[in-house]
């Protein structure tokens, strides 16, 4: 069993303040780097940090749901790409995330469309 998704982005935020928006810069800075150093679980809190700020972007949702599936976390990895992709219907990166996600879960179909999907937006 996979532990609880992490956290989204709150509904009510309709733009960041600017102090708000370096403090999200600096936690997905942060996070960056935590990943380079190997340090999965801090740059996963870091992500998540950033994102519950506010007015998360696709490629932050996307970003985050590659670091769960490298930690074998493939059911929060679909639920960020589908977050990324009711931001951006047009994102390539969610779409061949959420089938590398749907295929490690043995989900074959699902893995297969939205690789198609994927290739059609980034050819």
């Amino acid at each position: 069993d996979e532990p609880p998704y992490p956290a989204m982005a709150p509904a009510d935020v309709e733009e960041l303040t600017d102090e708000a928006q370096d403090k999200q810069n600096s936690l997905k800075e942060q996070s960056a780097e935590a990943w380079e150093e190997g340090n999965h679980e801090l740059a996963l809190e870091k992500m998540t940090a950033a994102i519950c700020l506010g007015c998360a972007s696709a490629l932050m949702y996307s970003r985050r749901a590659e670091m769960l599936l490298r930690v074998a976390r493939p059911l929060a990895a679909i639920n960020d790409c589908s977050a990324a992709l009711a931001i951006n219907p047009d994102s390539g990166k969610a779409f061949k995330t959420r089938a590398r996600a749907y295929a490690a879960l043995e989900n074959w179909a699902e893995s297969h469309s939205d690789f198609q999907e994927g290739l059609k937006i980034d050819y």
